[in-house]
């Protein structure tokens, strides 16, 4: 049994560096959009126990490095389920461009899990983890056109 989902890139519309942290990140004010260049992601689940990775990219790591990789780890540990998965990622977004492709593709998986696993976390505890995956996995839950700060994880959805 699998599914598959698309993973959208990002633009940077404004970047504004405030100040250096304590903890070596930059406070930011940044605008997100979401556009749809994507990456398509599929899922198989399995009773191995085990989770695969694998790309159409050689630049992508294919192991417990790959942002995927990890939030199923996490999604694993924060609901006690247990399952193997194997990915398979078709790669569009290019790697280090600063569309955040790694990042879109953990938080699409997050919320693919989510959902086929009948809703087990709550938006905060996806925040939670997106949050400990990258700066910019937080506009990912959201989409569209948001302002964020501090270190992109602070969001404020833009209307149109």
């Amino acid at each position: 049994m699998g599914i598959e989902f698309r993973s959208y890139a990002k633009l940077n519309l404004y970047l504004e560096v405030l100040n250096k942290r304590p903890d070596g990140y930059h406070n930011i004010l940044t605008i997100f959009q979401m556009i749809d260049l994507h990456d398509k992601i599929h899922l198989n689940f399995n009773n191995s126990g085990r989770i695969t990775v694998k790309t159409t990219r050689k630049d992508v790591p294919e192991n417990e490095d790959n942002l995927v990789y990890m939030a199923i780890k996490r999604f694993q540990e924060k609901t006690g389920l247990e399952f193997g998965a194997d990915v398979f990622i078709e790669k569009n977004i290019p790697p280090g461009g600063g569309l955040g492709g790694g990042s879109s593709n953990a938080v699409s998986t997050l919320l693919s899990l989510n959902r086929y696993f009948n809703y087990p976390l709550s938006l905060s505890s996806l925040k939670g983890i997106a949050d400990s995956l990258g700066s910019d996995t937080a506009f990912f839950l959201y989409g569209g056109t948001v302002l964020a700060q501090g270190r992109g994880e602070k969001i404020i959805e833009i209307l149109p």
